[in-house]
């Protein structure tokens, strides 16, 4: 249930955040310093949001005990 829960939220966020990055990007040069500042803090807690939903995931997936592990090189 928490997965499904967590993959619902995830659309909609991104879209928040494309969105949000798409109207910064474009606007910068035109925006207030008050709503450049917000703009900037809508991303930042979108995107603080994403890695909690990762985070819950993650969770889920180690009680499943189904861990999901990926390599990276360094």
């Amino acid at each position: 249930m928490l997965a499904n829960t967590s993959h619902e939220l995830r659309n909609p966020l991104h879209g928040i955040l494309n969105t949000s990055q798409a109207v910064l990007e474009r606007e910068r040069q035109t925006l207030s310093t008050n709503s450049l500042t917000d703009m900037e803090t809508v991303l930042s807690v979108g995107r603080r949001m994403s890695l909690m939903l990762n985070d819950l995931l993650d969770v889920t997936s180690l009680k499943e005990g189904s861990p999901k592990l990926q390599s990276r090189d360094m």
